[in-house]
C-alpha cells in the first residue's frame, strides 16, 4: 500500500494577504490561497513542495484553457462540479491520492471543486468539443463520407492518400491496437462490428475514434484479430488549434520578481505565445 508523503500544511487567514490576486487570465483571477493550494496539491503528487513559479504556471495553464473554453461558450455549472465529484469519489483507482488531496482543501470544498475538479471537466468538454463537433472537424468528416460513398458504389476505388490497410488485436469490447499506430486509438464498439460484418464487406457508417474518422471493409477474420482495410482521415489537431488560441489571451501577474521566474520557465516553448509570457513584456 503506496503512502503518501505529508507537509505541513500554510494556513492562509483572509485578511493577512492570501486572497490577494497575483495573477489573472482574461476574468480568472487567481490569488496566493490558490498558489498554496496548489502547491500543496502537487507534494501530494510528487513528493515534494514545487517551486512557486512551477506552482502558479499550472494554475495559469488551468486558467488558460478554462478562459479559451469560455469563449467555446463551454461553462462549467455548480451541478456539474457536484456531479464530477460524485463521480471521481465512485470511481476512483487511487483512494488515498484523493483522500490525500482531500485533506489539503480540508472544509474549504469550494476550493477543491474549483482548483482540482474542475480543470479536469474543462479539460474534457474542450478536447470533446474540438474533436467531436462539425465546427472544427466538418471538412474531415466530409472527405470520409465522400470517399464511403464512392467506395461503397465501386469497390476497386482507391485513394492513396488516405488508404490504409490494419491487423486488430482482439481486445474484448473495449480498445483495440492497429498495428501501424504508435498510440492507443479509442475504437469502443468496433470489435462487435467486426464481429457481424461478412468478410469482403464495406461497413456502411464512418467509424469515429476521435483522432480519426475510419471507413473500413474486413479482410479476414481469425481467432485473435481482424484483418482490415480502408481509409483514416486524420482530424485537425488539438495542440495546433490550442496554440493558435494562446496570443488572444489577457494574462497578467502581478508579482514581478514570480513573473519574471515563470517567463524563464516557458523560455523556448509555445507558452511563449501568451502576451505576458515573454521577456519583453516582463520588461515593463
Amino acid at each position: 500500500m503506496k503512502k503518501f508523503k505529508s507537509f505541513p500544511f500554510i494556513v492562509c487567514v483572509i485578511g493577512f494577504g492570501c486572497q490577494k490576486n497575483i495573477a489573472k487570465v482574461g476574468n480568472i483571477k487567481i490569488t496566493k490561497n490558490d498558489l498554496l493550494y496548489e502547491a500543496q496539491v502537487e507534494s501530494v503528487y510528487c513528493g515534494k513542495l514545487p517551486s512557486n513559479d512551477k506552482a502558479l504556471f499550472k494554475l495559469i495553464q488551468n486558467a488558460i484553457y478554462e478562459d479559451i473554453a469560455i469563449k467555446q461558450g463551454i461553462e462549467i455549472s455548480d451541478s456539474m462540479l457536484q456531479a464530477e465529484s460524485t463521480r471521481v469519489n465512485r470511481e476512483t483507482k487511487a483512494p488515498q491520492l484523493l483522500y490525500a488531496v482531500k485533506l489539503v482543501f480540508g472544509k474549504d470544498k469550494r476550493s477543491y471543486l474549483r482548483l482540482y475538479l474542475k480543470p479536469i471537466l474543462v479539460n474534457q468538454l474542450l478536447y470533446g468539443k474540438f474533436y467531436y463537433s462539425d465546427e472544427f472537424q466538418g471538412d474531415r468528416y466530409n472527405i470520409a463520407k465522400n470517399i464511403l460513398e464512392k467506395w461503397l458504389s465501386d469497390t476497386s476505388f482507391r485513394d492513396t492518400a488516405f488508404y490504409h490497410s490494419w491487423k486488430y488485436t482482439k481486445g474484448g469490447g473495449k480498445t483495440l491496437l492497429p498495428y501501424d499506430v504508435a498510440i492507443p486509438v479509442e475504437l469502443s464498439g468496433v470489435e462487435s462490428i467486426l464481429d457481424s460484418l461478412p468478410i469482403g464487406k464495406i461497413y456502411p457508417e464512418i467509424i469515429d475514434d476521435r483522432l480519426s474518422y475510419r471507413v473500413i471493409r474486413l479482410i479476414g477474420r481469425s481467432r485473435d484479430e481482424y484483418k482490415v482495410d480502408g481509409f483514416a482521415i486524420e482530424k485537425h489537431p488539438f495542440d495546433t488549434w490550442f496554440q493558435a488560441q494562446l496570443p488572444g489571451i489577457s494574462l497578467h501577474i502581478y508579482d514581478k520578481p514570480l513573473r519574471k521566474e515563470v517567463v524563464e520557465l516557458v523560455k523556448n516553448t509555445y507558452w511563449t505565445k501568451v502576451p505576458g509570457l515573454t521577456e519583453t513584456q516582463c520588461l515593463k
